[in-house]
Formats: C-alpha cells, structure tokens, sequence
C-alpha cells in the first residue's frame, strides 16, 4: 500500500469517527425529555385542566403513531436518503415541543404527540442505522453502547433540567420544600414562583430549541446508505421475517417488553406497599442504577465485542432474570437498590449486544426494516403486558415481577438459539 492510500484510509477513518461523534451529539440533544416525559406529561395534563382519560389517549396516540411511523419510514431509509429522514425527522420533533410549549388547552398536545411520536421514531431509526455504517464488524456492540449511553446521560441532564424548573419555579414545589428548615435560608434567593402551565411552557421551549440545535447539526453531509438493490424492494419485508435470525430476535424483544412493561409501572406500588417508601426514596436509591445507565453501556458493548454478541445477551438477560426473582423478597429498600443496580448493569451488557446482533444479521439494505419490526414488536407487546400486570398485582403483588422474570429467562433462551453472525464466527475464530 502506498503512502496515498494510506492517507486517504487515514482520511475516511477520521471522516466516520467524526460521523459517530456528531450521532452520539443528536442523539443526546434529542433524548432530554426521555427521562422525564412519563413524569411530566400527566402533571402537564392536569394543569391544562385535562382528565386522566386524555392522558391515556395521549398514550394510546403516541403508541399508535410511533409504530405507523417506523414500519413507513423504514422503507424510506432502506433506499439510501438517512440523512434527508434524519432532517424531517428532526423537524417533527421541534414542531411538537413548540406545539406543546404554547398550549393552552389539552387538545393541543394531541397534534403535538402525533409530530412527537413520528420524530422519535424516525430519528431513533436514522441513528441506529447511522450507527451500523459508521462501525464495522467487531465494533458495533462499542457504537450501539455509545448511542445508548448518549440517550442515559440526556436522561439525566433532562431530569436536572426539570428539577431545576420545579424548584426555581413552582409554587407547589416551593410550598414542599418550606417544610424543611435548613433549606429556609436558600429559598429567600429563589424567583417568584409562576403558573404551573408556563413553567412547563418553558421547559418544552428548552426541549424544542435543543433538537433544533440537533437539526443544525444534521445539515453536515452524512455516510449514505448502500442503495437498495433492484428486485428487493417489494419482497423486502418477506425477505426479512423469513430469516431466522430475525424471527428470534423479534421473539426475544417481543419477551423483554413484555417483562418490562408488566413490572415498570408497578415497582413503585411495590415499594410503597412493602416498605412505606417514598417516591422521594425510591428516586435516591435509583441515583446509581442511573449512573450505570449513564457511564456503562459502551464499555459493556465493548466486552459483547469480544466475546460475541449472542453470549452477552443470554449472560445480560439471564442476570436481569434472577433480579426480578428477587426483588419481590427483598427484605429492604436498601437492598432492592443493589438488585436494580445489578439490572441496570445487566441491561446494559445486552441491549447494545442485541442491536449489533440485529444489525449484523441482515444486509445493509434491510437494516431499516428490520429496526422497524424489531422496534414494533416490543411497542406492539407492550401495549397488552401493561394491562397484565397492572391486573396481576392486584391479585398478587409478586406476580408481575415473576411474569418479568419468566419473560426474561425465555428471551435469555431465545437469544442464545439465534444463529451465530460473521462477528460470532470472528470471536468464535480469535478464541481457538
């Protein structure tokens, strides 16, 4: 090779990496109101004066949009236009956020959470593509963990924004906190509360201007997709589901949304019930599974690189599994601390492993399509487990988190009988 090649492979490498720097960006800019959006928009429902039935119909409309939204604008970023999608996307969101940033009334959030779910799932899917071009095989297991902790660390910014506005600005907070006398003396210096409706209206203008500063960052020139091959654009969602990688790994995200979505809603319950926590408490002991959310996913997407991506998802599912035994005997809150933070470390070792598994089993011209089944899949079974296991809990308490667990244990075993990928056979290769 001569030192012109070299120079151009040294180009395009530092080309892509600069690519990969700028997704993680959108991706955080993008994903502040991850964290806090499920504890907001029913407080933000209430002061516009809206019932708890347009909270589910804001539920049920985001839910309904977003899985209409992936498998479309799947087949549009299969054909080779991420970066245009990624635009669009984008702008979608900002719109929804400015919609929601200056509305006086309930009925505007419903267009402003169909924008909001079209957004999140076209950007979502852009960047897990983008992701899988910008990395090679052996190194998307480290791309998919980056993405992940990009989207955690926004969480947590997302949440110290929020917080910031409740304590500066809300009355309600502010009536809470005066309870505590070593805070009297700092309160003196806060601003004069203001309505409940224009704080929010002023975090959302935060939330809308960060993904405009996300779109401005989009308008750089983007690695294009591998354009669809002719012939494979009728038949590419057979073509997809027929694969058997695909077909596990659909049953696989199909078991752990339904694990999760049983169980989530009622872990608070839970907790009160057993231990007469707070929900202020329950937010302490949650500060280090946070952390790992935030700080681990890349470096346990690493590891699934070298040992192979299958092995890290039935290791990380299998862990999550014996959590959700536990939990549910946990003698104190102190200890059911420890057990998330053993989950938030075994999520984090398979949720990038299973990504990379997914993008390595099909070819470049699928990856879109499979993203939307596989991202349908789990909101799909979603929307039937949530009901579960609010139903199981009133008949048992320890019941969702056994269903958790059984949901688990069966993605453990139908991860670990997906076929192997070119990846599994390099690791497989290097080991003997």
């Amino acid at each position: 090779m001569n030192k012109l090649d070299t120079n151009n492979d040294a180009q395009a490498s530092t080309k892509f990496a600069r690519s990969l720097g700028w997704t993680l960006v959108i991706k955080l800019l993008i994903s502040l109101h991850v964290g806090v959006g499920d504890f907001l928009l029913p407080l933000y429902v209430q002061a516009l004066g809206g019932s708890p039935q347009v909270i589910g119909n804001l539920v049920g409309l985001g839910a309904a949009f977003g899985v209409f939204a992936r498998l479309s604008l799947s087949w549009l970023a299969d054909r080779g236009i991420i970066g245009i999608l990624l635009r669009l996307s984008l702008a979608a969101l900002a719109s929804g956020f400015a919609i929601w940033s200056f509305a006086d009334s309930s009925a505007w959030l419903m267009p402003g959470q169909a924008l909001l779910a079209i957004g999140r799932a076209g950007s979502t899917l852009c960047l897990s593509l983008l992701i899988a071009q910008l990395t090679s095989h052996g190194q998307r297991g480290s791309g998919y963990g980056r993405l992940t902790m990009a989207s955690s660390l926004a969480t947590i910014v997302g949440a110290i924004i929020a917080g910031i506005g409740f304590i500066g600005w809300d009355a309600e907070t502010r009536q809470q906190l005066q309870q505590l006398t070593w805070l009297q003396a700092s309160l003196d210096y806060l601003p004069n509360p203001i309505p409940r409706v224009e704080l929010f209206h002023g975090i959302y203008i935060v939330f809308s201007s960060s993904v405009v500063v996300a779109g401005i960052f989009s308008l750089r020139s983007w690695p294009h997709a591998i354009p669809a091959k002719r012939g494979t654009i009728q038949a590419i969602w057979h073509s997809v589901l027929r694969q058997p990688a695909i077909r596990s790994l659909l049953l696989v995200q199909s078991c752990i949304s339904a694990g999760y979505s049983a169980s989530i809603p009622m872990t608070v319950p839970l907790l009160t019930d057993r231990f007469g926590a707070s929900v202020a408490a329950v937010a302490v002991a949650y500060i280090v599974p946070g952390i790992i959310y935030a700080l681990f996913p890349a470096r346990l997407g690493r590891v699934a690189d070298r040992i192979g991506y299958r092995r890290a998802a039935k290791l990380g599912l299998g862990v999550s599994m014996l959590v959700y035994l536990a939990i549910p005997i946990s003698p104190q809150l102190a200890i059911t601390a420890i057990f998330w933070a053993c989950e938030a470390l075994a999520w984090s070792f398979y949720v990038p492993a299973l990504e990379a598994l997914l993008a390595e089993s099909v070819i470049p011209q699928q990856r879109g399509t499979a993203l939307a089944i596989y991202g349908a899949s789990g909101a799909l079974t979603a929307t039937v487990a949530a009901p579960l296991g609010a139903r199981l809990y009133s008949h048992w308490i320890a019941a969702p988190f056994l269903f958790s667990a059984l949901c688990l244990g069966m993605a453990a075993m139908f991860a670990a009988r997906t076929p192997p990928t070119n990846a599994d056979y390099a690791t497989i290769k290097s080991h003997n």
